[in-house]
């Protein structure tokens, strides 16, 4: 083997080995992986991103505080819902829906900026995302992903343009990322629903698979508590289809009872709970019972506000901390610098005074008196105060005021800490409750902040 041929073959090997790891990965995509995915994609659109609207056209929010929000929603940080680069097709104009081909793209920042420029500002909210639909979970090429369907109305008005907004139907396409042993989804693209375009999928084989995933994984960790050296999994039924189920007064009610027995036995052993690292005995549960959810009218919530207000406030006082310590510092070192002026100045003015001296003295021994002048007659130096004023003042003023501003400036940091830590906790709090709503026929959860 030569050694041009080394490094071509090298380079093949670890081509192989990024194939091999891919296809690993691809394999790793479990059901209730793609369970959890679509649960978070739900999440993400029916919840986070209505507040997202509703959180940039409240008027209970300055100016910074707004740009804030609008910055957390795409870079990195808790409430990230985009990805920095995704591409949203603007839906900013009332009066009417563009046609196929007229869609203008803008880049997230430009899209939200004009949102928060554009819409009327309200003390309610006037942004609310229904018919919420999610398709099948794909794997990707670099990651997995999943399209959600749903519909967008604003009620509120345009700042400079008459006509009331349509509802839009809109396709957000999501993509996952597993960090920390945790999904993570941010949208990629946000577009008008396209009638060509395959569909998300149908509620009712979304719910009828996930009840059986998850009910056959339940019977098969019951089975291994149970008798855990001979570990084995049963058999288990699906559920019938519900449009197998003759459509009487009767059958109905079956129907509803078999489906809500079914989310009880389902629901505490799903991913998002075990994912959050809690147990999933211990989880909150809630299953519907045929009524729809009442989604909250009022945006931001005040948990939201309240986070948002932290981090404004830690901003405020960070910005506080670096300003003192600047101007602390430069107190000192202006009073450093004015100090070592005046005292190389007296340390010339004694050695001169000190020349005088002996010269003095030896013009009176040579022509007065051999035993020297008197000592009165001899010139006395000045104190450094003396000396230096106003100057050393100056310079000692200096050093009070530095020692102030870097006193205020460690105040400042100190609120800045504890506002931190506050943060921090509040922000580890956050739990998660799954929810199986069978009358809607598809699984989500509910983020919420506990204090």
């Amino acid at each position: 083997m030569t050694a041009k041929t080394t490094p071509f073959i090298r380079l093949l090997i670890a081509l192989l080995l990024v194939q091999t790891g891919a296809s690993a990965q691809q394999a790793a995509l479990t059901a209730r992986d793609k369970n959890e995915i679509r649960v978070q994609a739900r999440n993400v659109i029916e919840h986070q991103l209505q507040d997202l609207y509703n959180s940039i056209s409240s008027d209970a929010f300055g100016k910074g505080e707004t740009d804030l929000v609008i910055a957390n929603s795409f870079i990195p940080s808790v409430n990230q819902i985009f990805e920095f680069t995704a591409v949203v097709e603007d839906d900013l104009n009332p009066g009417s829906v563009p046609k196929a081909g007229d869609y203008a793209e803008k880049r997230i920042k430009q899209y939200l900026d004009d949102f928060n420029l554009l819409y009327q500002k309200s003390g309610e909210s006037t942004v609310k995302i229904t018919g919420v639909n999610v398709g099948e979970v794909i794997q990707g090429k670099d990651y997995p992903f999943v399209k959600v369907d749903f519909q967008v109305s604003f009620t509120g008005r345009h700042r400079t343009k008459q006509g009331s907004f349509l509802p839009a139907k809109r396709t957000a396409q999501l993509k996952a990322e597993k960090e920390d042993n945790k999904w993570k989804l941010l949208i990629t693209n946000l577009t008008f629903y396209r009638d060509g375009q395959p569909p998300a999928a149908e509620k009712e084989n979304v719910v009828k698979q996930t009840i059986a995933e998850v009910k056959q994984e339940a019977e098969v960790k019951q089975e291994t508590r149970s008798s855990p050296e001979k570990p084995s999994t049963p058999p288990v039924k699906e559920q019938p289809a519900i449009s197998e189920v003759p459509k009487t007064a009767d059958a109905g009610k079956k129907e509803e009872l078999a489906g809500n027995e079914a989310a009880q036995k389902a629901v505490p052993l799903t991913s998002p709970v075990q994912e959050l690292g809690k147990p999933a005995e211990e989880a909150p549960v809630t299953v519907a019972t045929g009524r729809p959810e009442v989604a909250a009218d009022k945006a931001p919530s005040r948990e939201t506000a309240s986070l948002r207000q932290l981090e404004v406030q830690m901003a405020k006082y960070k910005r506080k901390s670096s300003l003192y310590k600047v101007l602390a510092g430069a107190g000192i070192v202006g009073a450093a610098a004015t100090f070592a002026v005046v005292n190389g100045a007296h340390g010339k003015y004694k050695n001169q005074l000190e020349e005088n001296n002996r010269a003095f003295e030896s013009w009176y021994i040579t022509n007065i008196d051999v035993g020297g002048p008197p000592a009165g007659d001899m010139a006395k130096p000045k104190s450094i105060m003396a000396f230096g004023s106003p100057g050393i003042y100056f310079a000692a003023a200096g050093v009070l005021a530095g020692g102030a501003f870097w006193w205020m400036g460690s105040n400042s940091g100190k609120h800045y800490r504890a506002l931190r830590s506050e943060l921090e906790q509040k922000r580890a709090n956050l739990s998660v409750f799954p929810e199986a709503d069978i009358h809607q026929r598809y699984a989500g959860i509910h983020l919420k902040y506990r204090f």
